[in-house]
């Protein structure tokens, strides 16, 4: 059994191929190249081809998974400041922080 679908969901950009014993799956998002997806299944084994951008997003995501969550000096140093009474709180500062803030959440929407 033998099938083929060109232009899934109106994408002009897509395609799938699909035999008794292989299948492959193209998925180009732009004629500029910036995105391209290729998966080849067969009795051979699968291909996936990302672009270089797809691999240093990976590197950075498992990077970034591997910091802890919490400064625990920065926790630590606090509770000592605290439990000796030498905090200091500047309402200036705190305020500042607070506006900076709320700035890039507007930014954001």
């Amino acid at each position: 059994m033998a099938s083929e679908i060109n232009s899934i969901s109106g994408s002009s950009g897509s395609s799938i191929h699909s035999t008794a014993d292989s299948s492959q799956i193209t998925d180009r998002t732009s004629q500029t190249g910036t995105t391209t997806t290729e998966s080849n299944t067969s009795t051979s084994g699968d291909r996936v081809s990302l672009t270089s951008s797809a691999t240093q997003l990976q590197a950075l995501g498992d990077q970034v998974s591997s910091l802890p969550v919490v400064d625990t000096q920065r926790v630590e140093a606090t509770q000592h400041a605290l439990a000796t009474g030498s905090h200091e709180v500047n309402p200036e500062t705190t305020a500042e922080g607070m506006l900076e803030v709320e700035r890039s959440f507007s930014q954001e929407g």
